[in-house]
């Protein structure tokens, strides 16, 4: 929030119009967040239309920096998935693989169909940094505490039926949930 703030003033000055457009954005979020308090889960179009609010306001604090990569199957956009899941995966992506590195970085979103489940996945290419578990961008400086509620929170929804796993890859980290194909 305060990096929203930071950003949006620094935008005033520059371009009020997207200064505009960034308290637009950051409205947007904020409504969504006070709408959550009766939803457990939406589609996952719903949310992807949040993180794109989400990545707007980062795309005009980190430039050129952060790169996206989107492949969402269309098949996907109707399933269910956890409130605010991808929207904290980006932000773990972000805030602990491509903001700390001073030549930036790449966050890959995609949802594929996998025959019984599906899947989201959500990373980034910095590997000497982690992902917000303890020791790098996804396993990094961060106490894990996003990944650890959001693992509880897909426990006590779907149970065995999901599974939340983080992989370690050559060019930087993974996340990935497999969730059931429930509609949302």
């Amino acid at each position: 929030m305060f990096n929203a703030f930071n950003t949006i003033r620094g935008s005033i000055f520059e371009d009020q119009q997207r200064a505009a457009d960034l308290v637009t954005q950051l409205a947007e979020l904020f409504r969504f967040h006070l709408s959550l308090s009766n939803r457990v889960s939406q589609s996952l179009e719903e949310e992807w239309q949040l993180a794109q609010k989400y990545l707007a306001i980062e795309q005009a604090r980190l430039d050129d920096r952060l790169r996206v990569e989107v492949d969402l199957c269309p098949s996907c956009l109707g399933y269910a998935v956890p409130c605010l899941a991808l929207l904290g995966l980006i932000e773990n992506a972000i805030k602990h693989g491509v903001a700390p590195d001073a030549r930036g970085g790449r966050v890959q979103i995609s949802a594929s169909d996998g025959g019984e489940a599906w899947h989201l996945r959500v990373g980034n290419s910095t590997p000497s940094a982690g992902f917000g578990t303890g020791g790098g961008a996804f396993t990094g400086a961060g106490a894990g505490t996003g990944l650890a509620n959001l693992r509880e929170r897909i426990d006590l929804s779907y149970g065995n039926r999901a599974r939340l796993d983080v992989q370690r890859g050559g060019d930087g980290y993974v996340v990935q949930l497999t969730l059931p194909k429930l509609s949302a």
